[in-house]
């Protein structure tokens, strides 16, 4: 079920791009302005701390690389 439901896109975009979306919404873009931990992030994208941090990382590459700092 938890597979199912990362699978179902919530923008119409592929499950891959939400993801990105999810950790950018809840780690930079709290209305809070408390970022979450890293635990809760991995949580609700059901993927490992590991694979989110690289999906983190890569995100930051592609924005660096827009912003032409790469």
């Amino acid at each position: 079920m938890q597979h199912r439901e990362l699978e179902r896109s919530q923008s119409g975009a592929n499950p891959a791009e939400d993801a990105l979306k999810t950790i950018v919404d809840m780690q930079y873009w709290n209305p809070s302005g408390i970022s979450e931990d890293w635990l809760i992030i991995v949580n609700r994208l059901y993927m490992s701390r590991n694979k989110v941090l690289r999906k983190r990382n890569a995100l930051i590459d592609e924005t660096a690389k827009r912003l032409a700092w790469a």
